[in-house]
């Protein structure tokens, strides 16, 4: 709001205006405030809290350790060894190497090929699709074995 004073000899005449909307804002803004820097430390806090609790866990875990594995987990993780990339029954030494990696927990973050000895190179395997010999439903091999597989 703002108050002009106007005046002519003896007439004097106060003109106030008032921008519509700038009241309420201006009043608004200072109770809003206040408000909004509360709700941004509760943020801070509930983030800080949070990160507290990875490090705890992360701290925990080195000082007891894991629980031990049941024979439920080994099982599931042979199972999964057994199957595990697109031809499980022809892995090579590098396959093996990789493989193996999980459970003894040697993995690691590569970067870069050069990191793990550089890429492999895998000889050319190709082999017709013949319908017959597929259940389609499951495309699983109707003798059990896959193209190039070794008996078991």
């Amino acid at each position: 709001m703002s108050v002009v004073p106007i005046s002519w000899g003896a007439v004097a005449i106060r003109l106030t205006a008032t921008v519509p909307g700038t009241a309420w804002q201006a009043d608004s803004w200072t109770q809003v405030v206040p408000w909004l820097a509360v709700a941004w430390v509760a943020g801070v806090v509930l983030l800080l809290g949070r990160l507290a609790g990875g490090w705890w866990l992360t701290s925990r875990l080195r000082t007891q350790g894991a629980r031990p594995v049941t024979a439920d987990w080994c099982e599931l993780l042979n199972d999964v060894m057994a199957r595990v990339g697109a031809r499980p029954w022809d892995r090579d030494h590098d396959d093996n190497r990789v493989l193996f990696f999980i459970p003894e927990g040697r993995g690691q973050i590569i970067n870069d090929e050069k990191d793990v000895s550089g890429y492999p190179q895998q000889k050319m395997t190709r082999a017709p699709f013949v319908e017959a010999d597929w259940d389609l439903a499951t495309m699983e091999p109707k003798s059990g074995l896959y193209p190039g597989q070794k008996s078991r």
